[in-house]
């Protein structure tokens, strides 16, 4: 891998846009769509990418283990971000027990905590 698709690779990691990732690694910019797409398919790159994004945030049980830790025990909004993220995992990624991840969120306005 050169220099350039290492870059590209960085960018993809950051912005998950492979149009981006290209232009920012320094590809031309008539041509980052379409070569943006073909460096996806490219094994080596791909590779690198995936085994870089699972440094970063581990296998789908890690995650899994972490989101649900931030469900049972976070703030509010760190919550509600933690649903979201666990329901569009078992929509993207399905889920290997068929549960699924969506919960329902009750509020209590602050009348009725009186």
């Amino acid at each position: 891998m050169n220099r350039k698709q290492k870059l590209f690779c960085d960018f993809y990691i950051k912005y998950g846009n492979a149009t981006k990732a290209a232009k920012e690694a320094g590809y031309s910019e008539k041509t980052c769509y379409s070569l943006g797409q073909r460096l996806l398919k490219n094994v080596e790159i791909s590779k690198y990418i995936d085994d870089e994004t699972k440094k970063l945030i581990g296998d789908r049980d890690e995650r899994l283990k972490r989101l649900t830790k931030i469900m049972r025990f976070g703030q509010d909004s760190d919550v509600i971000r933690a649903i979201i993220v666990l329901n569009d995992m078992d929509e993207k990624f399905g889920n290997k027990d068929d549960n699924t991840f969506i919960f329902k969120i009750n509020t209590i306005d602050d009348d009725e905590k009186k």
